[in-house]
């Protein structure tokens, strides 16, 4: 068989270096990726050469459940991943992903990061703005198994009869969603080979050890699904977390272990402490001190009490767990042995302690040498920077590098046997065609791919509704040429409207300047009316009641001032005809402004504004719509397909080429390396 050339380089370096280590693969479901890890496997086989392999099932979290209760008699379901209701699940003991689909969630955060301003568009869905949000930020072709009731649960103390209904009606989902894609006459072939084959195992576990929990049935699982993948399995043994890392003074001196020494030695406890800050620093995972006083990065997980963090004083050990508990220590705590002695002595059950997510690589690592993807465990570079800061500050810490695999899932998909696979709805949409050959998939799904991160940064730059429907109507054709030329039709209405709207505003607005300024003339007037008053009749009044005090009432000085007053009097008409005339223009300019207000209304108001503007509206409502979809679509391809091939559901394999050829050649092509932590 022809194989990468790194896979020889690789294990000849682990022959050489790490002669007797075991092999780790460490995963929360088997029906996911983990058993694509056969091919390492069958490179060994290849190659003559193989290591214990340890296939671990990792049950030591609580089982996914909703921080939000939903309606449900059902103590566990199967529920999609949105950023809306389920935003905050977090599933991994029983998820599935169908042909194509991953847990790749559009968030609302990416959808604004590409310009979309999503919450706008959901508060006028007709859907409604839950459903629609739910609906546009769910990750296609996935679901995964939650646990609905208040208190919470590990994953090891699950009893397989609890799950075992949702988890068959989850399989038999995604068996069926992946059979929908592949051409008719494969279906029964397919679903004989994986979908039912799977199923009948899981019933028959079910029937054999109806007692058994969830994580048995999986360890039971993995070697077959080893064997189904044509990978030898003499070399494997299984196990779970719950079991690895058992904790009690028999178990303590393992080098799986030996971590946590680093943290309860006194020696070495200051540095070790701010090794897992510095790692954890800037991310949401927690510093130590936001745990409480003594805390370590560790959890004990006690059967039927829950899991919780460590706490060590020197007079107490607390575990952290939904209802905390307190031991009382007759000497403080200094080695990883004397907190199994504690442990032993007060819990009558056995205990697991397990390392949180930084530090459980490095815990595990110690002892085995991991096997993962090329995306497996997105914390291992914390893992790193801890470890690191340990070794520069004196604390001398071996352990085992990470073997990475990385697939040509999508790459090798095509042969000669060249299968039509329909579509589903975004990756139709990419590739430009709702069927497509397994060796057209292959070649052209990296392109693609770019072509969807090259749209998403198109859209994030479109910034009007104009450059919207000019983007859709270049990429779409002619459905949206019309919508565009009618938008444009719309909005040069509305700016027509808006023009003559904007020349009536003017002419009010210049009728209320000249109202004021006659307002003040008239003001003017009358001041100078009431001056003139002052200076001509005023005194002459005030003349002639001095004369009528010394008894004058007429005579020529009486009738003279009369005269002088009649005359007066008739000079001030000019006054009253100046007031009433402003008066009168004031009155006219009124009615002028009553009269354009009613046209300047109807122009912004009116039927053919408010007709103009909805259908504008719509318009713009629609192709922001189409553009939310185009996002998703280009997320749920640029990421879904990268995720999934480094990750590959490994039932997917034998469903879509059940003679075994797909997976040859990943095997022929899986290239290894090293990752040093």
């Amino acid at each position: 068989m022809t194989m990468h050339p790194s896979v020889v380089t690789v294990l000849s370096q682990l022959r050489e270096k790490y002669p007797n280590v075991t092999l780790l693969a460490l995963g929360q479901t088997v029906f996911w990726d983990e058993p694509t890890k056969a091919a390492l496997n069958r490179l060994m086989d290849e190659l003559g050469y193989r290591l214990p392999f340890l296939l671990c099932v990792h049950c030591t979290d609580y089982f996914a459940k909703l921080s939000s209760p939903i309606q449900t008699e059902r103590k566990i379901v199967a529920l999609p991943h949105n950023d809306g209701t389920t935003r905050d699940l977090w599933s991994a003991a029983g998820e599935l992903s169908c042909l194509f689909g991953s847990e790749t969630v559009p968030t609302r955060q990416r959808y604004v990061n590409a310009g979309v301003a999503f919450d706008k568009v959901a508060k006028w869905h007709p859907d409604g703005e839950q459903q629609f949000t739910d609906r546009m930020t769910e990750a296609w072709g996935w679901r995964g198994l939650v646990h609905t009731e208040f208190h919470s649960v590990i994953v090891h103390e699950v009893c397989l009869q609890h799950v075992l209904e949702p988890l068959m009606e989850l399989l038999e989902w995604g068996f069926e969603e992946s059979l929908k894609l592949l051409p008719e006459h494969r279906r029964a072939e397919a679903r004989s080979v994986v979908a039912d084959r799977i199923l009948g195992w899981v019933t028959d576990f079910a029937k054999q050890y109806p007692d058994q929990c969830l994580s048995a049935l999986y360890q039971w699982l993995f070697p077959r699904f080893f064997a189904m993948m044509g990978a030898p399995t003499d070399n494997l043994s299984t196990n779970c977390s719950a079991n690895l890392l058992k904790f009690s003074p028999q178990t303590a001196s393992l080098p799986r272990f030996q971590l946590v020494d680093l943290f309860l030695n006194p020696n070495t406890r200051p540095v070790a402490e701010e090794a897992y800050n510095q790692a954890v620093k800037d991310s949401e995972i927690y510093t130590l001190d936001r745990f409480g006083e003594g805390a370590i990065p560790f959890d004990l997980i006690i059967a039927k009490r829950g899991r919780g963090t460590i706490r060590l004083t020197d007079r107490w050990l607390i575990v952290e767990t939904e209802q905390p508990i307190t031991i009382p220590l007759q000497q403080p705590v200094r080695s990883v042995a004397e907190l199994a002695q504690v442990t032993q002595q007060h819990f009558d059950t056995s205990v697991t302690l397990v390392g949180k997510a930084v530090a459980l690589v490095s815990m595990l690592a110690r002892e085995f040498l991991f096997v993962m993807n090329e995306e497996g465990s997105p914390y291992v570079w914390r893992t790193r920077k801890m470890n690191q800061y340990l070794r520069e500050h004196g604390i001398e810490w071996n352990i085992h590098p990470i073997l990475r695999l990385v697939y040509p899932t999508w790459d090798t998909m095509g042969d000669e046997d060249d299968l039509a696979l329909t579509l589903p709805e975004h990756l139709a949409n990419a590739f430009g065609k709702s069927q497509i050959h397994t060796a057209e998939f292959s070649r052209r799904w990296r392109e693609v791919v770019e072509e969807q991160k090259a749209l998403l940064e198109t859209i994030r730059h479109l910034t009007s509704p104009r450059e919207v429907l000019e983007f859709l109507a270049e990429r779409e054709g002619e459905e949206w040429h019309r919508l565009r030329q009618e938008y444009d039709g719309h909005i040069s209405t509305l700016r027509e409207l808006r023009l003559q709207a904007e020349a009536i505003h003017q002419r009010i607005h210049a009728l209320y300047a000249q109202i004021e300024e006659w307002k003040q003339e008239y003001q003017r007037i009358e001041r100078e009316k009431g001056e003139n008053y002052r200076q001509t009749i005023k005194p002459l009044k005030e003349r002639l009641w001095e004369l009528a005090q010394q008894g004058i009432t007429s005579g020529e000085e009486v009738m003279r001032i009369h005269e002088q007053i009649r005359q007066h009097e008739q000079e001030r008409t000019r006054f009253d005809r100046e007031l009433q005339q402003r008066r009168e223009w004031i009155a006219e300019a009124r009615a002028e402004v009553a009269r354009l207000k009613p046209q300047r209304q109807m122009l912004e108001r009116g039927e053919q504004n408010q007709r103009a503007r909805q259908r504008a509206m719509e318009i713009e409502r629609r192709a922001e719509l189409r553009k939310m979809e185009l996002v998703r679509q280009a997320i749920l391809v640029s990421e879904g397909l990268v995720h999934t091939n480094h990750r590959p559901t490994f039932w997917w394999i034998p469903l879509v080429d059940p003679s075994g050829r797909w997976f040859d050649r990943i095997v022929q092509q899986t290239r290894l390396y090293l990752e040093e932590i």
